[in-house]
């Protein structure tokens, strides 16, 4: 039984191989790509033939983030914020392959929050629970004027999802364990 056509996306169904650079075509992949399409971009390890005109596409850093991805069977993307704010993060999004799903967030946070921190490295994780992709774990190590280095580690545990009820948290006392931690 086939369904109706969708007029929103005339080319649902449509698998188009996208071997290409420059701006033009890639804009053309990405418009057949809100009209439904399928696009699979084909580009060579090092970077389309592009790649090189715009310098420090890819740091180094990012580069080595993006090969360990790979071998933990996850794909990473790197992301830039196009300005400065102490909500965005500038460093890479792990999915997973199979079906696009969100593993991690990692990277630097792309303004400081204050003064007094200098920078803030965090890792936030992801899973999916009762359908729903939710926060699992986030993890902050924050370099403080006058202070040094201090981390901040905190994990989520859910009693009810979207209405629906997955488990039963039980409180915890504070130790210095769960608690951020200095270190020199």
């Amino acid at each position: 039984m086939t369904s109706a056509p969708n007029p929103a996306r005339p080319l649902a169904g449509v698998r188009i191989v996208e071997i290409s650079s420059f701006v033009a075509v890639p804009l053309a992949g990405m418009t057949l790509g809100q009209l439904g399409a399928e696009v699979v971009r084909v580009d060579p390890i090092d970077g389309a033939a592009d790649y090189h005109r715009w310098p420090e596409q890819f740091p180094p850093l990012q580069r080595g983030i993006l090969e360990g991805a790979a071998a933990n069977g996850l794909s990473g993307v790197v992301v830039t914020p196009r300005r400065k704010d102490v909500l965005l993060v500038d460093g890479s999004i792990f999915l997973r392959p199979e079906d696009g799903d969100l593993v991690r967030i990692e990277g630097r946070l792309s303004k400081a929050p204050s003064f007094w921190i200098r920078q803030v490295d965090i890792v936030r994780s992801y899973r999916r629970i009762a359908g729903t992709r939710m926060p699992v774990a986030v993890e902050a190590v924050a370099n403080i004027r006058l202070a040094g280095r201090a981390t901040f580690r905190m994990t989520y545990e859910y009693e009810t999802v979207n209405g629906r009820r997955i488990g039963a948290p039980e409180p915890r006392s504070a130790t210095s364990q769960t608690l951020a931690s200095a270190e020199p």
